[in-house]
């Protein structure tokens, strides 16, 4: 039986996935969240850790019937980035996750932005 909480990531879950296509500008990987991080003691520190990120049919097969906490978005569009000599370079990958806490829905989830924007 899913709690609340559970049924509300569930809901947002099947909300990504609906937006899922070949033609859209970005695609995610999903993964649960650590003990460490589910205690809060490294939120404002996060680091990717590629390997614990999974697609979401992945996700789906791994964890039947439970919902994603945490996302990594990946935005393929051109954008900007300075270098440190002041020159600005076109890249064309931006990076972002996505982190629903322990208090989520009553508090906002974690937007964390990977890449320079």
């Amino acid at each position: 039986m899913l709690t609340p909480r559970e049924i509300r990531l569930m809901s947002e879950f099947e909300g990504l996935k609906a937006l899922r296509s070949p033609y859209c500008l970005f695609d995610f990987l999903c993964a649960n969240l650590s003990a460490e991080e589910a205690r809060g003691l490294i939120m404002q520190n996060l680091r990717v850790n590629l390997s614990r990120f999974l697609t979401p049919d992945e996700f789906e097969k791994r964890y039947p019937g439970l919902p994603p906490e945490k996302y990594l978005i990946r935005y393929t569009c051109t954008g900007l980035e300075e270098a440190e000599d002041g020159t600005k370079n076109q890249i064309s990958e931006h990076m972002m996750e996505v982190i629903f806490g322990w208090e989520y829905p009553a508090e906002r989830p974690a937007f964390i932005w990977l890449t320079p924007i």
